[in-house]
């Protein structure tokens, strides 16, 4: 018998008991787990996912609510390069990113240190973004672009999401074989990551991106990427990119806990390893 049957009978046993005579404390007590466990029961019956169809509906509804409310602004964003010694940058970059409604994007590069490469690559990976704006419908997570299949319920970030697994069905160079953790309340993406479906080149494989995404200024946006991968004969690196401040219509708005955010973002199933050279073809 299933641990919730059983325990809704034992409540319903308790139930007549009542009826029938007078009860001391410790039978009060006992009554009282079962109601509470009799209610435990009930919220997980009551709170089992929806189908996979409604699942997937919903989030492309709500990822078209989100596009919608997407105002213009200008977001300010941090590069960071790491080669074999993860625990220091061996590239920073500072850009602005300005976005236009509904596909125009421009940047500017503010500010750089280290390795002279990390301006090359971050020029390279706006300009992919620019060109990726203009076709946003085709780097969504729909069913134009993937096929889903449920996999579990679990809490991140506080919040209870559906973890779906994603399987595109065009082999694109934005495309991604991976699983997308979906908003349990407001089915918006909060995270996505797995692995390229095509290598950028020949020197690069293993390509694998991970993806943050939550609410700055209402909008809902990107808001960390890690990129990590081998290149062929020089090792493993990284590239990690996160929003630190972002202004619209009102006055900026400074994303808080920005080193949090980072080691939120770099948590993937493999230690940070991302090609410098490939990134132009990752970041969407």
């Amino acid at each position: 018998m299933p641990p919730c049957d059983f325990k809704i009978r034992e409540y319903q046993i308790a139930k007549r008991q009542i009826a029938q005579r007078p009860i001391d404390a410790a039978q009060w007590a006992a009554i009282v787990l079962f109601v509470v466990a009799y209610s435990a029961c009930a919220h997980a019956v009551s709170s089992a996912p929806p189908d996979l169809e409604t699942i997937v509906t919903r989030m492309e509804q709500a990822q078209v609510a989100a596009r919608a409310q997407v105002r213009p602004y200008t977001v300010t964003r941090s590069y960071q390069f790491f080669g074999s010694d993860r625990s220091k940058a061996s590239s920073e970059v500072v850009a602005q990113v300005a976005y236009q409604p509904p596909s125009t994007k421009s940047f500017t590069i503010e500010k750089t240190s280290g390795s002279g490469q990390g301006p090359k690559i971050v020029r390279q990976v706006l300009q992919h973004e620019s060109e990726a704006a203009k076709n946003a419908s085709g780097n969504m997570i729909t069913r134009q672009n993937y096929d889903f299949e449920f996999l579990r319920s679990e809490m991140r970030d506080g919040q209870l999401c559906y973890v779906l697994q994603l399987s595109p069905k065009h082999a694109s160079k934005d495309a991604m074989r991976g699983q997308a953790w979906v908003d349990a309340n407001s089915y918006l993406i909060r995270h996505v990551e797995g692995d390229l479906t095509r290598s950028p080149s020949w020197w690069v494989k293993d390509v694998h991106v991970a993806l943050d995404y939550g609410r700055i200024a209402g909008m809902w946006l990107q808001t960390a990427t890690l990129a990590v991968a081998n290149v062929r004969f020089i090792g493993q690196h990284s590239m990690l990119a996160q929003n630190i401040a972002l202004s619209v219509a009102t006055p900026a708005t400074v994303i808080p806990s920005v080193r949090a955010s980072t080691a939120r973002a770099a948590t993937v199933s493999r230690p940070p390893r991302a090609p410098i050279g490939f990134v132009a073809q990752v970041v969407r």
